[in-house]
């Protein structure tokens, strides 16, 4: 029974020493599996990152275009009222000082 005993402990041992072994190769197989999967998932943050990066400049450069251009076009609607209000003001005066004229000739 001892013999017996003893094979059988030996061969428990062993079994467990496989096990133990297996295990530790396959708890490294899932921890180069989970650096994999985290180095994968780190790049593509980083390329969405980069994407979503330029799609803001490219947004960002449209705006201060088409704000520049609504600057422009309100500059230059300034600058014709501003001349068509010193043509109106400019006629009301030729046409009072005109009015005063007559209005003496009339007199004389």
């Amino acid at each position: 029974e001892r013999v017996q005993f003893e094979s059988l402990y030996s061969q428990s041992k062993a079994e467990c020493a496989r096990m133990v072994e297996k295990a530790k190769l396959e708890t490294e197989v899932v921890r180069r599996d989970s650096q994999a999967v985290i180095a994968m998932v780190q790049r593509d943050a980083q390329e969405t990152l980069w994407t979503l990066k330029s799609e803001f400049e490219k947004e960002k450069a449209e705006l201060i275009k088409r704000h520049r251009e609504e600057t422009e076009a309100l500059k230059a609607e300034h600058v014709c009222s501003r001349d068509r209000m010193s043509e109106v003001l400019g006629k009301a005066k030729r046409d009072g000082q005109d009015a005063v004229l007559s209005s003496r000739k009339e007199l004389i």
